[in-house]
């Protein structure tokens, strides 16, 4: 089984987002990220006034209302400022010259001893040992070699939904088999 396509720069923006920002190996430090600052307040709050009871006599409204959002500000900003600093990111390592070739056609084979990758200037197979699992994510169909690498083919080179998950499907299949093996 063979598909060819060409890899654009939004393809490897959305893959570093899912590998930085959604993937289940990060899942836990995203929300260790997002809610700590929230924590933090809601403690110094907690600290500050230990007893409802006594009420909030020497402390004014607005400096009450600023801790409160100023600790759930992180929570909705933090996903717009991690974006914004994974496409700059991907965006100055796109341009290097020796990465140019990351974004020419590429053709990507299934075959029983490996998955064979070719490019205009390159080829070569690599060994289904070497991957982990084949994974269906946010546009992208990714086969993973390690925790922060994956070859990325784009939803867009399967000429329907139907080819991509036989494409998926062989892949897991020759994955298992050699897993076993």
């Amino acid at each position: 089984m063979q598909v060819t396509f060409t890899q654009s720069e939004d393809d490897i923006i959305r893959y570093s987002l899912w590998q930085q920002w959604e993937s289940p190996e990060r899942r836990g430090r995203r929300l260790m990220i997002r809610y700590l600052p929230s924590a933090f307040f809601a403690a110094v709050i907690l600290v500050m006034f230990p007893d409802p009871a006594e009420g909030l006599g020497f402390l004014p409204w607005w400096t009450l209302l600023f801790l409160v959002v100023a600790g759930a500000l992180p929570i909705f900003i933090l996903p717009y400022l991690v974006r914004a600093l994974i496409e700059d990111k991907n965006k100055s390592f796109l341009e290097a010259e020796e990465n140019k070739m990351l974004l020419a056609e590429q053709t990507i084979s299934l075959r029983k001893e490996g998955v064979v990758l070719q490019t205009p200037s390159a080829s070569g197979i690599i060994e289904w040992q070497k991957f982990s699992r084949v994974e269906d994510v946010k546009e992208l169909l990714l086969l993973s070699l390690a925790e922060s690498s994956a070859i990325i083919i784009p939803h867009r080179a399967f000429g329907s939904a139907q080819a991509r998950l036989d494409f998926k499907r062989e892949a897991e299949s020759l994955l298992g088999q050699n897993k076993k093996a």
